[in-house]
């Protein structure tokens, strides 16, 4: 019987580790889509700052 309870502790030991990891990439997934965003939402600042610069220059130009 000592074989049959060593097999269920590591089947529910095996288990427990499988759920972890899928967590694991889970989270990891959420925070790297967050990263995506938050890069997307840098680069859309810098190029609406260039052109805010571009466009200060032009009237500072034709004043």
């Amino acid at each position: 019987m000592a074989t049959g309870d060593f097999f269920i502790f590591s089947l529910l030991l095996m288990i427990i580790i499988i759920i972890l990891l899928i967590l694991n990439l889970v989270m990891w997934n959420r925070q790297l889509r967050k990263s995506k965003d938050l890069d997307d939402a840098i680069y859309r600042l810098i190029e609406i700052s260039k052109s805010n610069s571009k466009q200060k220059n032009i009237i500072d130009k034709s004043v």
